[in-house]
C-alpha cells in the first residue's frame, strides 16, 4: 500500500521567481496562487508543484499548473486583483464593477468558470 503524502506548506519563496514583484498584478497574482494552493492543501489535496502557464494568460488573467498527487494537474486562472476581493466579491462589488468593465471578472479552474472563491477551491479539489 502506498502511502498518501502529507500536503506540504507553501510559502512566497516557493514561488516568486514566477512573477515579476515589481507589477503590482503580480504580487496580487503570486498572493492568490499561494491562497488557493493552501486552500487545497488544507482540504487534503497534496500539491506537489506549482507553475505558471505565461501561454495561457490574457489581460490581467494569472494562470498556474498546480500539479497534484497521482500525475494530476488543476489548472486555474485568477484575475490579477487582490486576494481579498476574490474571497469576498459582494464587499468588493464597486471595484468589480470597474475591473469587469474592460477586464474578466470570473476565476477559471480546468476550464469551468467561477465567481465565487469557495466553488473555485471546490472545483480544484473535485478535480481529483
Amino acid at each position: 500500500m502506498t502511502p498518501t503524502p502529507t500536503p506540504r506548506s507553501w510559502s512566497p519563496e516557493d514561488i516568486s521567481d514566477l512573477f515579476e514583484l515589481d507589477e503590482q498584478h503580480e504580487r496580487d497574482g503570486m498572493e492568490t496562487v499561494l491562497a488557493y494552493v493552501a486552500e487545497l492543501a488544507g482540504r487534503g489535496v497534496s500539491v506537489a508543484e506549482v507553475e505558471r502557464e505565461i501561454d495561457a494568460e490574457s489581460g490581467l488573467m494569472i494562470a498556474a499548473e498546480i500539479h497534484v498527487s497521482g500525475d494530476r494537474v488543476v489548472r486555474a486562472h485568477f484575475p490579477a486583483v487582490p486576494l481579498a476581493w476574490l474571497r469576498d466579491r459582494a464587499g468588493f462589488a464597486e471595484e468589480w464593477r470597474e475591473w469587469c468593465r474592460y477586464e474578466i471578472g470570473e476565476m477559471f479552474v480546468q476550464g469551468e468558470g467561477y465567481l465565487y472563491w469557495t466553488e473555485a477551491v471546490d472545483a480544484g479539489v473535485h478535480a481529483m
